[in-house]
């Protein structure tokens, strides 16, 4: 399986449709059932409460799962299960159903969130690809003051969301070794042949020139309530959708990002523009980013105890 995590509006949706346009890989629409569902054992306790046939009536009627035009009610016998969990095995369902509609064999999950959640995604499933997309964070600060999921969140908060959300992936990464990959966002748009076969060959599959002609691919993934801060994913693909924050960020904005998304700039080579600090932000921002990193590290470890 391939999972592909990222910060917020970092590219996941556009990796997705070019994965999903490869004749081997079938993603899943953002359903987001593992944060959902299977990290909570969410539907084992819903089944014992209600039973299965409101159970079975419950998936029906979910909103997301509803994309997928999946009959639960022909799945196998849910209280007779061997080793694994409910929530397990209806996704196990979920995932063979839609492969076999899509007549793919490998299966593709989206979800930019559980880069909070890799812990669990290893414990879950240790066989399991992590591609992990990387993007300047200021233009993500730019792109989520303009999504309508996003825009009315304050920027400041956008900006410790993206620190956080960078530090968990550095903090957790290294558990699938060679199978967490990391890609960045710019040189997926710069180099998009080069850097699809070098993913490929990471994930063992062959590189096929319908990777690049992903508009069709990305028509079955985005529901009409995402086409607003998702239409750039049907194509074609914007090589210049690259620095747009330097026109439109404020210097206050710019600054707050390169001093306190400090993994984006530490780790990721992304360089800093402003050169000089306010005397109030010399004395404030390394304490946000302190105590920003140190929530990562609680986060990290409360995923360890939950495992």
């Amino acid at each position: 399986m391939i999972i592909i995590v990222g910060v917020g509006r970092s590219g996941t949706s556009l990796l997705q449709s070019m994965l999903n346009a490869h004749s081997e890989i079938g993603v899943l629409p953002e359903i987001k059932y593992f944060r959902r569902f299977l990290f909570s054992k969410s539907l084992e306790r819903f089944r014992k409460k209600n039973g299965t046939r409101a159970l079975i009536q419950f998936l029906g009627n979910d909103s997301l799962l509803s994309r997928l035009n999946v009959d639960f009610s022909k799945f196998i016998e849910w209280e007779n299960l061997a080793d694994r969990s409910l929530d397990l095995k209806i996704f196990d369902c979920i995932a063979e159903e839609y492969l076999g509609k899509e007549g793919k064999t490998i299966l593709g999950y989206k979800d930019p969130r559980c880069i909070e959640n890799l812990r669990q995604i290893k414990a879950w499933f240790p066989n399991a690809y992590v591609i992990h997309i990387i993007r300047d964070p200021r233009d993500i600060l730019l792109s989520k003051t303009k999504a309508d999921w996003s825009k009315s969140r304050s920027w400041f908060l956008h900006i410790l969301i993206n620190q956080l959300q960078l530090q968990l992936g550095l903090n957790s990464g290294y558990l699938f070794k060679e199978r967490y990959i990391e890609i960045h966002y710019e040189a997926l748009l710069r180099e998009p042949e080069q850097s699809l076969r070098s993913l490929c060959e990471k994930l063992g599959v062959i590189y096929e020139d319908s990777m690049l002609e992903f508009s069709h691919s990305a028509t079955k993934l985005v529901s009409p309530d995402e086409m607003q801060w998702k239409k750039e994913t049907l194509g074609p693909l914007l090589q210049d959708n690259i620095r747009k924050w330097e026109g439109e960020l404020s210097c206050l904005q710019i600054g707050s990002v390169e001093e306190l998304v400090g993994s984006a700039f530490e780790h990721y080579n992304y360089q800093k523009t402003c050169s000089t600090l306010t005397p109030w932000q010399t004395v404030v921002f390394p304490v946000i980013r302190t105590m920003n990193d140190m929530a990562a590290a609680a986060y990290d470890f409360l995923n360890k105890v939950r495992i």
